[in-house]
């Protein structure tokens, strides 16, 4: 009897080495843009999620008038900035963690008067309360949630910087980021939200988040920029304290136990726009 050979299963491939396997891209970390705009001698500019042709009529349309005091945080090398200053958009600050790319941009758009440019953490800027009218974010947001809880920083900043009914103009990839700004992150009535799908080409798609600041109501009934007139004047103002200061705590209410300065309190609502009554203690 002769014996037939049976032939061995296949074997199976290896694995991919460790330096061949997928790493995420760390979009979340602050060298990581310098890296990439130092590497990228050659990219004037770059945008994410559609170019101005795309996106610009549904911005445009979230902002009431071109003279609002306007930052854009994270902005890289976008040209967004240019192209609404050439819409009569005079009154704007562009913003990004990479010392390289702001250099770039600040060259390339010098002619651009009343467009300038600056080096900053958008979790951690060094601006006053309630300094700008708009905060435009193309794709920041995205780009920070990638790393767990730093979007939630740019946001609490965001809303810091913008005065009250000022526009948090958001370009996002993903429709849900809009529900990112309630509950359980932010209270019910900070923010006032609509979205805009829009067609990037190519099958892709982005939303334009229009999310309006707002101080929510008060416990009890009125408004948080209601008067506040006679004894019980004290307590409304300590109640605006805590809304003003919880708001911009990340939803922390722990200021009600404590004491408050009632004149840093008077003088920080003043500069949001509010008639704060001057209420003897």
């Amino acid at each position: 009897m002769t014996s037939t050979a049976v032939a061995e299963p296949p074997t199976p491939p290896s694995p991919l080495p460790p330096s061949a396997s997928w790493t995420p891209i760390p979009y979340a970390a602050d060298d990581y843009w310098e890296r990439r705009y130092v590497e990228r001698v050659d990219e004037h500019t770059f945008e994410w999620y559609g170019s101005f042709k795309k996106v610009g009529d549904a911005v445009v349309a979230a902002l009431t008038s071109t003279s609002l005091r306007l930052l854009h945080v994270g902005n890289g090398n976008s040209a967004l900035p240019e192209q609404m200053w050439s819409l009569g958009y005079t009154q704007q600050l562009a913003a990004d963690i990479s010392p390289t790319v702001v250099a770039r941009m600040a060259e390339r758009t010098k002619q651009c008067i009343g467009l300038d440019w600056v080096v900053e953490d958008a979790t951690k800027m060094p601006h006053a309360d309630c300094a700008f009218d708009a905060v435009v974010d193309k794709g920041t947001y995205d780009a920070l949630s990638t790393a767990s809880g730093r979007e939630q920083a740019l946001v609490a900043e965001v809303r810091r910087v913008l005065r009250t009914d000022g526009v948090y103009v958001l370009i996002s990839s993903l429709e849900a980021t809009a529900t990112a700004l309630g509950p359980p992150f932010w209270r019910e009535g900070e923010w006032e939200v609509s979205r805009t799908g829009v067609d990037t080409g190519l099958g892709g798609q982005c939303w334009v988040i229009c999310a309006i600041k707002r101080l929510p109501q008060l416990a009890g009934g009125g408004e948080a920029h209601s008067r506040s007139k006679g004894p019980s004047g004290m307590a409304m103002m300590a109640a605006m304290a805590t809304e003003a200061m919880a708001t911009e705590a990340m939803g922390s209410t722990a200021v009600m136990g404590m004491p408050i300065d009632m004149k840093h309190v008077r003088s920080r609502l003043r500069r949001c726009g509010f008639v704060v009554p001057c209420l003897t203690p």
